[in-house]
């Protein structure tokens, strides 16, 4: 079951059942591949006023599509402003306290910048992501780990090509996690690099 109010031109909350892709789907997607999408039940609020946006998700629960279902107290913003269309500016934290996956429980935050331009006559997309794990409400204990990801992928006439790097830091004890995320679109579309246990990062990192 979903509600969804448009509160005005600028302000739309949805609350229950839903699907959601934030940006890349890094941190927060429905691994829309498959038949059976990844779903969360959740409230979310969105705002877009100009140039800037924001986001705020709390999810009770995420539905996933082939291991057992995450219980969590789970928080989201996501601020955003569009300079122009060569670049826009977002900043983001994510505090997850998953009940019956604990190992997932962490508090990150990160930045992101992205745009497109065209150049020679090829039409240019890119992103820059930067973000800093550690522990939430003390589950975990503490830890420190680091996401960068660069992308650029382009369209010249008939032709498209893209590139992408990340890397997720490990300590040797535990990797950097993005547990809600579209996994296999961005760890290899049969998990080919991730870990098992719902993780999806080796402790050396990735």
């Amino acid at each position: 079951m979903q509600l969804t109010w448009k509160v005005n031109s600028a302000l739309t909350v949805v609350v229950g059942r839903q699907l959601m892709n934030v940006d890349d789907q890094r941190f927060v997607g429905t691994t829309t591949w498959r038949q059976d999408e990844q779903t969360f039940d959740a409230t979310k609020a969105d705002l877009v006023r100009g140039k800037f946006s924001a986001t705020c998700i709390y999810l009770a629960g995420v539905n996933r599509n082939l291991d057992r279902d995450w219980t969590s107290d789970r928080h989201a913003l996501i601020l955003g402003y569009t300079v122009a269309a060569p670049l826009r500016i977002e900043t983001f934290g994510y505090a997850l306290d998953v009940s019956n996956m604990l190992i997932l429980s962490t508090d990150t935050a990160g930045a992101r910048a992205s745009g497109r331009f065209k150049f020679d006559g090829a039409k240019i997309r890119y992103a820059l992501i930067y973000a800093h794990q550690g522990d939430y409400r003390r589950i975990n204990g503490q830890f420190s780990l680091d996401y960068e990801g660069v992308t650029v992928d382009a369209v010249y006439g008939l032709w498209s090509g893209g590139l992408a790097y990340e890397v997720l830091g490990g300590d040797g004890k535990r990797g950097f996690v993005t547990p809600s995320q579209t996994n296999n679109g961005l760890q290899g579309w049969a998990d080919a690099f991730s870990a098992v246990g719902g993780a999806k990062t080796f402790v050396d990192g990735l």
